[in-house]
């Protein structure tokens, strides 16, 4: 994360007097089984927010009893996190962390969130490794849930294609302009590397079009038995 982007979040934080809002895509796959087949989340489960932030996607959870947990990928965005949940009166445990590296034991949580993370690892093996850990650090039962650019995402179409998965995020009014990606077009390539470490994939995508943009996305439910 830049320093601008760090500054940027920081007086955002300071002039915020509200609670933020958690990713309404988490809530439907993980709180409804309209959408996907239900969790059947029980009451003190337990949760971690990969590349948490503003610590919004933890509120529902700790709502419902549940010990919370986050990651961050630089001491600064950690220190945002921690100032956000303090702020929001979420009791959480927020560490630097990695996608292919997580500070936590074995077989510790019931859900894992990934939204908007695991497409910054810039190869497939990295991918793999992400994966990998993710289902290290959950129980038996549980599940991950991960949001990540489909096809026709404004930053998808802005990108120039490398090799295969990798792409190049050419849109220099991002903070992001240059930054390497890893991007799939297609969710058989995702749901071939994730069968290696979740016995269930789940697979949506949600497309919502905008006069001056697009977003569009992935959701890989994998569930661990």
């Amino acid at each position: 994360m830049s320093d601008v982007k760090v500054w940027k979040d920081k007086k955002l934080l300071a002039n915020s007097k509200y609670r933020f809002f958690p990713a309404s895509i988490m809530l439907r796959a993980i709180f409804s089984n309209r959408y996907f087949k239900s969790q059947n989340l029980k009451e003190g489960g337990s949760v971690l927010d990969v590349g948490t932030l503003y610590a919004n996607n933890l509120i529902p959870f700790f709502d419902r009893g549940w010990d919370c947990y986050g990651t961050e990928v630089t001491e600064e965005s950690v220190e945002i996190a921690k100032a956000s949940s303090l702020k929001q009166k979420i009791s959480s445990d927020i560490r630097l962390g990695f996608n292919t590296k997580l500070p936590f034991d074995n077989e510790q949580f019931d859900v894992l969130l990934s939204l908007g993370t695991i497409h910054y690892e810039e190869t497939i093996e990295d991918v793999k490794l992400a994966l990998k850990e993710f289902s290290r650090v959950l129980k038996r039962g549980g599940c991950a849930l991960i949001e990540t650019t489909a096809p026709k995402h404004h930053l998808f179409v802005k990108s120039k294609h490398i090799k295969e998965q990798l792409y190049q995020l050419d849109l220099p009014s991002d903070l992001r302009h240059k930054q390497f990606f890893t991007f799939f077009e297609d969710e058989a390539k995702f749901r071939k590397i994730a069968s290696e470490c979740f016995s269930s994939i789940e697979v949506a995508r949600c497309t919502e079009q905008y006069p001056n943009t697009t977003i569009d996305i992935w959701i890989f439910k994998l569930s661990k038995t």
